[in-house]
């Protein structure tokens, strides 16, 4: 391997050594910040850091990927099942989570956060998600393709469904709550 050579490095009367420029910056086309990496850069110098993941395609990946694909009931030799009138008999797809999706983008669900505060239009997608995701988890509870007590749990835990119970109230004297409240309207 033929040898490096070295590079003359040159100093600055403080005893600095005098960096080359580097190339501007392809976003804000300011020169790079040549000082350390642990201060902030002055005026006039780029501070753009690291570029984002995100990408606005995201917004109808999200969705497609919350949409999901529908799956055919197969008999038991795998050939798919038609109806009567011979057509494909489909099953709800399978129930989506923002974990896979942050999983399929090999990256963090803090990170979807992040861009949901950041980017109004993958906040908006990300609501649509949210819908697509509730009616999968509804269709398939209500073919029963879900252990019951599961689907509770997940559908009062990952969507704005809450379990409801009314109680009775009542005086000690017997008299329920509503009553009470008609005796002192009245």
């Amino acid at each position: 391997m033929p040898k490096k050579k070295k590079q003359k490095i040159e100093y600055d009367e403080n005893g600095r050594p005098i960096v080359p420029p580097r190339p501007d910056c392809k976003r804000c086309t300011k020169p790079k910040w040549e000082g350390a990496k642990d201060e902030q850069p002055e005026e006039g110098w780029c501070n753009c850091g690291r570029p984002p993941k995100y990408k606005a395609e995201y917004c109808d990946d999200i969705i497609a990927f919350f949409k999901g694909q529908p799956e055919y009931l197969l008999d038991p030799e795998g050939n798919p099942v038609t109806t009567k009138n011979g057509q494909l008999v489909t099953l709800p797809p399978k129930f989506p989570t923002f974990e896979g999706y942050a999983t399929k983008l090999k990256t963090t669900i803090q990170t979807l956060l992040t861009w949901q505060e950041q980017y109004p239009e993958f906040l908006e997608a990300t609501i649509v998600a949210r819908h697509f995701q509730k009616q999968i988890l509804v269709d398939n509870a209500l073919l029963k393709n879900y252990d019951s007590k599961f689907a509770v749990f997940v559908a009062t835990n990952m969507t704005d469904m809450k379990q409801k119970s009314e109680k009775e109230v009542t005086h000690k004297g017997g008299l329920s709550l509503t009553t009470l409240l008609d005796q002192a309207n009245g």
